[in-house]
C-alpha cells in the first residue's frame, strides 16, 4: 500500500489561512438565489395573517448542528503546486425543555476528518479512498470515505462509526459521485477551493442533524435507538414538537436512503420525521417571487403559506446547476411562511444586520398532527409558538433562545481551530 505520505504530501505552510474558521463569515440575510419555479405568489394572491391566540402548540425538543473547517496545510500533485488541504469537525445535538420548562442539553454525535480536491488535484476519482486506506493504516483506526457515507447515511452514528473520515470536496455529494463541482485550472483559487471544503462538511452536518431527529423518533419508528445514537440519553414522545434551526433537508434522494438503510416504509417515515417538526430558517437563499411583499411583512404578522416542491441550495456555496437533480426537490410539499420577529429599525439601532425576518418550514404531515386542512390556519397556530421561543433572548436577537443555548453546547464539542490544525497536521506528518 502507498506511503500516506507519497500520496498526499503535505506542506504545512498556511499563508492565507483564516485561523479562526468559517463561523467568523458574515451571515447577514438575503435573497440571492432562485432555484426552479418561484416558491411564492405575488401579492394580489398572498394577504398578511395573525398569529393565532393561545398556546396549543409548545416546542419540547431542539435540533441543531456546527460545524468548523480550518486549513491545515498545502499538498503537492502533478495538476497544481498547492491545494490548500483542510481538517473539519461537525457536531449535531439536541436538548429538550423538560416539564419545569428549563432547557438541557440530551444527545450529541461528532464526525471529524480531512477534505480536499482530491479526484481532480490527482485525476483519480477513487483518490480519496486511497488516502483514506492509508490513513487508515498509519494511524490504526477507521477511516470513513464519502462513498461509505453514500451508502448507508446512518454509518456516523452507528457504534462502529469510524473515526475520522475522508471527504471529496471536488465531487458532487457525499456518496454516488455524479459530477464534478470544480475543475483543474480552479485548484489555483484558494477561496474556491476554501468554498467547496465548507459546502461538503455543511452536507455532513445536515446528515448528522437527520439522524438525530430520527434518534429522537425511534420508539415511533419501531427501531433500536442504540442503532443511530448509542450514547442515547432522552428522545421525544409521540406529541412533542420539535424545532430544527435551519431548513428541512429531508430530500428524496436522502428519503430513499433512509427507507433503505432502517428497511421503514416512506409513508411512516414522513409521517415520524415530518409529522411535529418545523424548521426555523433565518439566512433566506430563496428568493420570494415579490421580495417587496415579504420585507413590508407587519412586525409580529406572518405571510400566507404556500407549498414547494424545488429545495434551496444545501450550502450557500453550490451552484444550482452542479447539484444531483435527485437532491433538490422533495417527495412531498413543503410549506413555508415568512414571520416578522421584530422591526428593522430595532436591529438597526443595535447595529445587527439582517431583516428580522425569519422563514417557517413545514411539511404536509404536520397539517394532520394539527387537525387542520388549511396551510394558512396551520401557519396561524406555528407562528405564536415560534414567536414564544424569542424570550429571554435581548431584543435584537431573534434566535430561538433554546435552539442559541444548544448552539453554545455544541460549539463547546469542538476543538479550537488551532488545536485542531496541529493534531491533523501530526496525523498527517
Amino acid at each position: 500500500m502507498p506511503d500516506l505520505k507519497a500520496l498526499l504530501p503535505l506542506e504545512t505552510n498556511t499563508f492565507n489561512a483564516d485561523p479562526r474558521g468559517e463561523e467568523f463569515a458574515s451571515l447577514t440575510p438575503q435573497f440571492d438565489i432562485e432555484m426552479g419555479n418561484a416558491s411564492w405568489r405575488r401579492r394580489e394572491d398572498c394577504r398578511y395573517l395573525k398569529p393565532a391566540k393561545g398556546e396549543e402548540i409548545r416546542f419540547r425538543a431542539f435540533v441543531d448542528g456546527v460545524q468548523r473547517t480550518v486549513m491545515v496545510g498545502r499538498f503537492v500533485s502533478s495538476v497544481a503546486p498547492q491545494v490548500p488541504l483542510h481538517a473539519f469537525e461537525v457536531v449535531g445535538g439536541n436538548v429538550f425543555r423538560g416539564e419545569d420548562r428549563r432547557v438541557r442539553a440530551a444527545n450529541w454525535v461528532k464526525m471529524r476528518g480531512i477534505v480536499g480536491p482530491f479526484a481532480v488535484a490527482f485525476e483519480d476519482e477513487a483518490y480519496a479512498k486511497r488516502v483514506a486506506e492509508a490513513l487508515e493504516e498509519a494511524l490504526g483506526v477507521r477511516v470513513g470515505v464519502a462513498e461509505d457515507l453514500g451508502e448507508d447515511p446512518m454509518l456516523p452514528l452507528k457504534e462502529r462509526a469510524p473515526e475520522l473520515w475522508v471527504f471529496d470536496s471536488s465531487l458532487v455529494g457525499i456518496g454516488g459521485a455524479t459530477g464534478r463541482l470544480i475543475e483543474k485550472e480552479e485548484l489555483y483559487n484558494d477561496a474556491r477551493v476554501r468554498l467547496l471544503a465548507l459546502a461538503k462538511v455543511a452536507h455532513a452536518r445536515q446528515v448528522l442533524e437527520l439522524g438525530v431527529h430520527l434518534a429522537l423518533r425511534a420508539e415511533e419508528l419501531g427501531i433500536d435507538s442504540k442503532t443511530l445514537l448509542p450514547s442515547l440519553r432522552a428522545r421525544a414522545g409521540r406529541e412533542d414538537w420539535v424545532l430544527h434551526d435551519g431548513p428541512l433537508f429531508f430530500t428524496r434522494r436522502r428519503r430513499r436512503m433512509m427507507v433503505q438503510a432502517l428497511g421503514l416504509s416512506g409513508g411512516l417515515l414522513d409521517k415520524v420525521v415530518l409529522g411535529r417538526t418545523v424548521g426555523y430558517v433565518k439566512s433566506h437563499r430563496m428568493r420570494p417571487e415579490d421580495v417587496e411583499y415579504v420585507l413590508k411583512t407587519p412586525v409580529g404578522a406572518l405571510t400566507c403559506a404556500l407549498a414547494h416542491r424545488n429545495l434551496e441550495p444545501p450550502d450557500r456555496y453550490l451552484k444550482p446547476e452542479v447539484l444531483d437533480p435527485e437532491d433538490t426537490r422533495y417527495d412531498l410539499d413543503v410549506y413555508s411562511f415568512y414571520l416578522r420577529m421584530m422591526r428593522d429599525e430595532d436591529l438597526r439601532r443595535a447595529r445587527v444586520g439582517g431583516t428580522g425576518l425569519v422563514r417557517v418550514q413545514f411539511g404536509i404531515p404536520v397539517l394532520s398532527a394539527l387537525g387542520v386542512e388549511d396551510a394558512n390556519e396551520a401557519a396561524r397556530l406555528l407562528a405564536p409558538a415560534v414567536l414564544r421561543e424569542r424570550v429571554p433572548m435581548p431584543p435584537w436577537r431573534f434566535q430561538p433562545y433554546a435552539s442559541a443555548a444548544l448552539e453554545l453546547f455544541l460549539r463547546g464539542k469542538l476543538k479550537e481551530s488551532m488545536t485542531l490544525r496541529a493534531e491533523f497536521t501530526r496525523f498527517l506528518a
